[in-house]
């Protein structure tokens, strides 16, 4: 059974060892994570951009669905309880 303490410490040094390797890799990988981002940043802007239109659309597929859901169910409520 770890302790309070054991656990702290583990937490903290799982933490800084996580950090430490990333900037380590970061560091080691540098030049060739630069010559991908230059070499594909239109190409995730392109992503971006498409996703965000295409939630936006969805978004008022959705809010106009609904819409018309609600006047279904509406018209549905006034012809039933009108007979």
């Amino acid at each position: 059974m770890k302790t309070t303490f054991q656990s702290i410490t583990g937490h903290f040094i799982g933490n800084f060892s996580v950090k430490f390797k990333a900037q380590f890799l970061k560091f080691k990988y540098k030049p060739k994570v630069n010559a991908l981002k230059n070499r594909y940043a239109s190409h995730f802007f392109t992503l971006f951009v498409c996703k965000e239109t295409f939630n936006k659309i969805l978004t008022k597929i959705f809010h106009t669905f609904n819409f018309h859901l609600q006047q279904i169910i509406y018209t549905t409520f006034l012809l039933f309880f009108r007979m």
